[in-house]
């Protein structure tokens, strides 16, 4: 077919490095017009001409296509088996489910108790938690709330079990748990109080809910057991300081001796620490000089806690002294 252009061109006519054997850019026709050699309106192409050039092969776009067919079809099949995957990990989620699924409210409470009377504490918590989130309105709220907090007590999780009285006690203030529930919030951080060389924040935390609960409730049937609890409290905060004085007076640190000693009579007067104080105030000031000082602390130790055992050994080193 005629087109301007003549097809028998010379196969070393230069061609244009970016011309498309079969549909030449404009510009690119124009560039082979010009180039040396060649007429003005006489160029010849040879469609069979070999040129180092990349050129588009008739079977890349079918290559182009069957990949894209394959990677769709990947796809399909990633699909379709991450959604095997879910209906098994929801069908294997159904099939774990607690067995305490739409049961009522008195079958529920039910169980939980005899959970609870077998120290079974995790289905404990399960039916009783389940109950408040389902049944907030039922009129064995309350209890369920208290048996939830117990169980966690009961599993020897306190500061939970903590937590949930506190708010029971709370939110029902005139509620037949109130003062149950005070009295474990200050039995929970009993628990959890350690031994008197450890940090004592568990141990205050215990004593301001104990007082709390006798100033609420000072004649429940729980005052008793609290107070003894905060006579033990005490006694370790005491014997927490009176090692601070020992630590001090072992090392000849008399001065600060002194300040731990004094601090246990001035905070801890009713604890066992005391008449210990009293004994080392009395040795440091024999051993310093003092002799008012002695005769001071030696005097309160017989007058204040008379049946001692530190009592008794000073009134045994009096006559020795007053010798001497």
């Amino acid at each position: 077919m005629a087109t301007g252009r003549s097809i028998g061109h010379d196969v070393n006519a230069p061609v244009a490095a970016n011309e498309k054997v079969n549909a030449p850019e404009p510009e690119h026709a124009n560039a082979n017009a010009n180039a040396p050699g060649n007429a003005p309106g006489n160029v010849h192409v040879n469609a069979h001409a070999h040129v180092p050039v990349p050129v588009q092969f008739p079977g890349n776009g079918c290559l182009r296509r069957g990949v894209a067919g394959r990677m769709r079809f990947l796809g399909r099949l990633n699909r379709l088996a991450l959604g095997a995957v879910a209906v098994l990990w929801l069908a294997g989620c159904a099939s774990g489910r607690s067995k305490l699924e739409f049961v009522g409210p008195d079958d529920l409470m039910d169980r939980g108790l005899k959970a609870y009377r077998e120290r079974d504490w995790d289905e404990a918590i399960r039916a009783f938690q389940r109950f408040t989130l389902e049944y907030p309105g039922n009129a064995r709220l309350q209890e369920a709330r208290y048996r939830l907090a117990d169980s966690y007590f009961g599993k020897k999780e306190y500061v939970t079990a903590a937590s949930e009285f506190g708010l029971l006690a709370q939110d029902f203030p005139a509620g037949p748990y109130a003062d149950d529930a005070r009295f474990k919030v200050c039995e929970a951080y009993y628990k959890l109080s350690p031994r008197p060389e450890l940090d004592q924040e568990y141990t205050r935390a215990a004593i301001e809910h104990c007082e709390s609960m006798l100033a609420y409730y000072p004649t429940s049937e729980f005052a008793p057991r609290a107070r003894e609890l905060l006579a033990e409290l005490n006694g370790k905060l005491a014997r927490k300081v009176l090692l601070g004085g020992e630590f001090y007076y072992k090392r000849k640190a008399y001065d600060s001796a002194i300040i731990y000693y004094d601090d246990v009579l001035a905070r801890y007067p009713n604890t066992e620490s005391a008449p210990k104080a009293l004994l080392r105030l009395v040795q440091i000031y024999g051993q310093l000089g003092y002799e008012e000082e002695e005769a001071a602390a030696r005097e309160r130790l017989l007058r204040e806690y008379p049946g001692t055992a530190e009592a008794r050994l000073v009134q045994q080193q009096a006559p020795a002294t007053e010798s001497g």
